[in-house]
């Protein structure tokens, strides 16, 4: 006789969690840097939460990308109404 599988849970109630580590701080590193602003260039909080919530794995587009597209858009209801 086989013994049933004995997973701590099932599939179905598996569960998915997000943990914060701390990494420290370096002496050299000054104090109170934010953390949306710790690189150069803009903040990565909307990268991240779309990676954390999105059902669709795919990345948006780039914010030049999407104004190009908004741009065209803009311009193709222009030429229909004129």
């Amino acid at each position: 006789m086989s013994e049933p599988d004995a997973s701590p849970e099932p599939a179905e109630t598996a569960a998915q969690a997000l943990v914060v580590i701390d990494g420290g701080r370096s002496e050299g590193e000054p104090e109170g840097r934010p953390a949306d602003r710790a690189g150069r260039g803009r903040p990565r909080a909307g990268f991240v939460a779309q990676l954390l919530t999105a059902d669709d794995p795919t990345l948006l587009p780039s914010r030049l990308t999407r104004t190009q597209m908004a741009a065209a858009r803009y311009a193709e209801a222009a030429r229909r109404l004129a």
